[in-house]
Formats: C-alpha cells, structure tokens, sequence
C-alpha cells in the first residue's frame, strides 16, 4: 500500500506544473490541528486523527487552507478574509483550525482547517476555488496523500 501511494505521489509530481521547490516544501511541511492536538504528516498514517474519524463516524477528510493563493504571500487583512470565507464554505461539516508549518523559517504558518467527511472531490473543488496549489486529504486508516491541483 505504501509503495502504491509513494508511486502516486511521484507520478503527480512529474504530471504538475508546480515548481518542485514548492512541491518539496509542502512533502515535508507539518500539517497541524490546534485541538485535538494532532500533526499529519504525508504519506504517513496519523493515529489521532484515525481516533478523531471514528469518534465522528467519518472515513475521509482533507486539511485545507484559503490563505496566500498560488503560494504568494498575501497581507494579513486579505489572508484573514480568505479564512473566514473558507469557515463558511465549509459551515456544513465539523472541521478543526489548525496551521501547516513548513521547514523554511522564512515562511510563516499557514491557517488551514481539518475538514471532517469531506468527500475528496468537495476538497479539491475548493482548494482550487481559493487558487491553492495543493491540499492534504485521506481516508480512515490510509496514509496522508498530497493532492497536486495543478
């Protein structure tokens, strides 16, 4: 299963038109929820967050953000208008906040949220409504997939 999802991984790499800087950046970022505590983390399969899904009766979600759309940093004021429209786009499931913290210090934490029972195509259609360049989604007991959206 894990090969499978590495060969998925690289074949949407190959496939993107998004800078590979980038690519590598959003592999190795920490994708974090505020409460419950939990970090996912690609291609890796997160306890707590398989707990969460059983506790909702949820098999999928997606880790979503709105803020600095195609990865161009936007002003706080306009980064927090896009959160807000993003907790209203997705006002009909629980989802959790959280923030995506990369390895180059340089750039900030992005505020993302942790949808629970979104179905994938639900998550791509908004990551690409807020001109993001990728989401995090998976299912219940399934590693964490980077989603290429361009």
């Amino acid at each position: 299963m894990v090969d499978k999802q590495i060969l998925k991984i690289k074949t949407n790499i190959m496939k993107s038109t998004i800078p590979q800087e980038l690519i590598a950046a959003y592999l190795t970022t920490k994708y974090m929820v505020f409460h419950p505590a939990l970090t996912i983390y690609i291609d890796k399969i997160c306890a707590e967050l398989n707990d969460l899904l059983i506790q909702e009766e949820a098999k999928e979600w997606a880790y979503i953000t709105s803020v600095n759309p195609n990865s161009a940093i936007a002003s706080d004021e306009k980064n927090q208008q896009l959160l807000q429209a993003l907790k209203e786009s997705v006002k009909d499931y629980k989802f959790y906040e959280g923030h995506g913290v990369g390895t180059d210090p340089a750039w900030q934490p992005e505020k993302s949220m942790l949808i629970i029972g979104i179905p994938i195509e639900e998550a791509i259609r908004i990551g690409n409504y807020y001109k993001q360049n990728a989401i995090v989604a998976g299912r219940l007991n399934n590693p964490a997939e980077l989603i290429l959206l361009l």
